[in-house]
């Protein structure tokens, strides 16, 4: 009689998170990941057909998961700035613990064709963020255009890699950028 494995895919998830975070997709296999997981690796493969599809499906579920973290914490009964501020934290946090898992995707040849994953993502977070702001927001900014938040990534991904340490000091930073550009002047005098 096969084993019965409790909460299997929340375990395969776990331990490829885990493994794609410290070792990067390139340092990990198929074998390495059912090992973490505590299971078998022909079980691993009746999960995911390859590491390449267990790395998105990983990847893709971690950012459904911030996209609902910042979905709860943004409110429009907030001010602009404390939405923003909130996104900061919240987006800053979720990619400092997926530790450039995504850049694999925007710098692999092999992911080429899942690119416009990340601008749907984008696309997503920027929309919460400026459905709870929007009476603040600008009118230049083009809120269907998914650049500022494919630049916040870049630059959130940056400031992370080079300021490990300063946590606190990147997240004021950002805030401070995502509000000269969002809000209107006479808002930006209140910070």
């Amino acid at each position: 009689m096969p084993k019965i494995i409790k909460n299997i895919e929340q375990k395969i998830f776990n331990a490829a998170f885990e493994l794609f975070g410290t070792e990067g997709y390139r340092g990990v296999d198929m074998k390495s990941i059912a090992q973490k997981a505590g299971i078998g690796v022909g079980t691993l493969y009746n999960y995911y057909p390859n590491k390449k599809e267990l790395f998105l499906s990983v990847l893709e579920s971690s950012w459904e998961d911030t996209i609902l973290k910042v979905s709860q914490n943004l409110s429009p009964k907030y001010s602009a700035r404390e939405n923003i501020k909130k996104f900061v934290e919240v987006y800053y946090g979720e990619i400092e613990k997926r530790k450039g898992m995504g850049k694999v995707v925007t710098r692999e040849k092999d992911f080429k064709n899942h690119r416009d994953f990340f601008k749907k993502v984008q696309k997503r977070l920027a929309d919460v963020l400026f459905k709870n702001i929007h009476a603040g927001l600008d009118d230049h900014i083009l809120m269907e255009d998914t650049r500022l938040g494919d630049a916040l990534a870049v630059v959130v991904n940056m400031n992370a890699d080079l300021y490990p340490d300063e946590k606190e000091r990147n997240i004021e930073f950002l805030y401070y950028l995502l509000c000269k550009i969002l809000l209107k002047s006479n808002q930006i005098a209140k910070l």
